[in-house]
């Protein structure tokens, strides 16, 4: 009996620690404001949150930093690229159709890291061969 007691409080206090930390984690990602990419065929169009470490060439989107960047809309030709040793990215494809004729539509170049997080419809496709 005594030895039961004693795995359930240590079940409960390991569950009360990580409840409050993921308490702690939600909070700290409410506070921040992503910034927002819709592609179109003529270009993209940003709505500017908490983060700005981007580039923008026609249809082709480039991360350059970390952060948390939401992307939608539909492009036949656009491509997004999180660039080279670039770490801490959360990039959320919502309801996005992207293709491209000759590069990847998404690449996370080498020694990057990024969460991708896909919310309603997504397609990504290419016709290289």
């Amino acid at each position: 009996m005594r030895k039961q007691l004693k795995k359930a409080a240590a079940v409960l206090t390991s569950a009360a620690f990580v409840f409050g930390m993921m308490t702690a984690i939600t909070g700290f990602a409410d506070s921040q404001m992503a910034t927002t990419f819709t592609f179109s065929e003529t270009g993209i169009t940003v709505v500017e949150g908490d983060f700005s470490d981007y580039e923008i060439d026609g249809t082709n989107l480039k991360i350059t930093g970390e952060g948390d960047y939401v992307v939608t809309g539909e492009c036949s030709d656009g491509s997004i690229n999180v660039k080279k040793k670039v770490s801490g990215v959360s990039l959320t494809l919502s309801d996005l159709t992207l293709s491209n004729n000759t590069t990847a539509p998404l690449s996370v170049n080498k020694y990057a890291g990024a969460d991708i997080i896909i919310e309603g419809e997504v397609s990504l496709s290419d016709s290289i061969r």
